[in-house]
């Protein structure tokens, strides 16, 4: 991993009180239990506590430092902070089913509210101590512990799953490893794997060229990102998720470019070469398997009936209730899953032109709009967690929070290595993988923003003084 200084000319530069190395340390470890226990169900007092405690020394470092968020950089935060306001005006003045968003409100986005300060302060916390490159490379490796967590706590569970069944235990519930979240209580989605297993993943493949550029390979340094490397690829096939699938396809040639940038195309060091075609073969496996797939391949012929939204009407229903069915070209029976997400985009679309101040539900608008329009029809969401979002809080609200994640993406350029790596990697993942997974829910939106929160201050224009 290298450290980078960072420099800015002085009058761009604000002092700040550095925060205490116990506190940085408190707020790095709580992210590590936050993250790690986020999409496991059952986990609410947890995760209260792990925000309240954050949110308290996070609000506690940005008194000491709030002239910080005077400068142009420091805008993200406050866009965030303008998408609370205008999902309350929301609440208030535009909204369709005000005790729903009541409700909502009050249970989801008071937890938005808290990751808030405790992002930011984490943030600063981190950037006081960006000339120390020991205290750097050790908040650096507890935030990427952070991260790899929920690839963690899925082996953990499936190994301790797996040796329950040889001894003739009975599994304890909390250990057991279901997809089925809909009927399951302790199920866990597979958009849930996918978001939060894949950021880790991707940290791990940009730093393999470094790894491969030392002389020497040191296990108790990259031992994360072999666990990151390999596990990750496994929970996707294992789940069955293509979009998993693909994402660590495009990880896997990240990987690769960086191997050959450090190389500088010219592979002498058999250590790289080795790693280099072990990579391309996990690359073509993931491609055959991907094409093997009978979704892919019968992808351009259920779209012809998917795009056909007032022809064919079997996208108003749900999945198992469409009829009759349709027989694509092939002479199959069209892929519910093709044609929903292709449908469903495109009557998306149309209903964000029809509202765009939205309907005022994070998770359920596009439903609730289509049986307005289509009494009886059965659907939530539309497969498009920015859809939905939108749909949800009006394109005003969807503009706040992307135009954020652009701004920190930005900021980035000018942030301390490796926090910089983690900004592009981590949140430029979260942002695309919106565009095509059902994300729009409590959970997935609150890790983004509170993400969001850390990164907007980790790139702040700054000149650290001792406390």
């Amino acid at each position: 991993m290298k450290i980078t200084n960072y420099k800015m000319p002085g009058h761009h530069q604000r002092s700040f009180i550095r925060t205490p190395n116990w506190i940085t340390l408190v707020l790095c470890w709580n992210f590590v239990i936050l993250f790690g226990i986020w999409l496991q169900p059952h986990t609410v007092f947890i995760r209260h506590f792990s925000l309240v405690i954050g949110a308290i020394l996070g609000s506690w470092v940005i008194a000491r430092n709030w002239s910080l968020l005077i400068q142009k950089k420091s805008l993200p935060l406050w866009l965030i902070v303008f998408l609370l306001l205008w999902v309350s005006i929301h609440l208030y003045f535009i909204g369709e089913d005000k005790g729903t968003q009541l409700l909502e409100y009050q249970r989801i986005w008071k937890k938005i509210a808290l990751s808030i300060p405790f992002g930011a302060g984490l943030g600063i916390s981190i950037l006081g101590w960006y000339r120390s490159d020991y205290k750097t490379e050790k908040y650096w490796r507890i935030i990427y512990i952070g991260f790899l967590a929920p690839i963690i706590v899925y082996f953990v569970k499936y190994i301790s799953s797996y040796i329950c069944l040889i001894m003739g235990f009975e599994t304890p519930i909390y250990l057991m490893l279901s997809s089925a979240h809909l009927t399951d209580p302790w199920g866990v989605s597979r958009a849930a794997y996918v978001f939060f297993c894949l950021p880790a993943y991707f940290i791990a493949m940009s730093e393999l060229g470094e790894v491969c550029g030392k002389k020497t390979w040191q296990l108790n340094q990259n031992w994360m990102y072999l666990i990151a490397i390999i596990g990750t690829p496994l929970i996707m096939l294992m789940e069955h998720d293509r979009t998993g699938l693909f994402y660590c396809a495009v990880g896997i040639i990240a990987g690769i470019l960086s191997i050959i940038k450090v190389a500088n195309f010219q592979f002498n060091n058999k250590k790289q070469l080795i790693l280099l075609l072990i990579l391309l073969i996990f690359l073509a496996s993931i491609v055959v398997i991907s094409v093997q797939n009978p979704l892919w391949r019968a992808l351009k012929a259920d779209a012809i009936f998917a795009v056909q939204i007032n022809e064919y009407d079997q996208w108003k229903h749900l999945s198992g209730s469409k009829s009759p069915p349709l027989i694509n070209e092939l002479g199959m029976q069209v892929h519910e899953s093709n044609y929903d997400r292709i449908a469903w985009a495109i009557r998306g679309f149309d209903l964000i032109l029809k509202k765009p101040l939205g309907y005022g539900l994070m998770t359920l608008s596009f439903g609730r709009l289509n049986s307005v329009d289509f009494p009886g029809s059965q659907t939530n969401m539309s497969h498009n967690g920015w859809m939905d979002f939108c749909l949800g809080y009006g394109i005003p609200g969807f503009l706040l929070i992307f135009i954020a994640i652009l701004l920190v993406l930005i900021n980035a350029k000018g942030a301390v290595l490796p926090w910089a790596k983690f900004i592009k990697w981590v949140l430029g993942f979260m942002l695309l993988v919106f565009f095509n997974k059902e994300l729009s829910s409590e959970i997935f939106i609150n890790a983004l923003i509170f993400t969001t929160c850390i990164f907007s201050t980790a790139c702040l224009d700054c000149k650290t003084q001792n406390s």
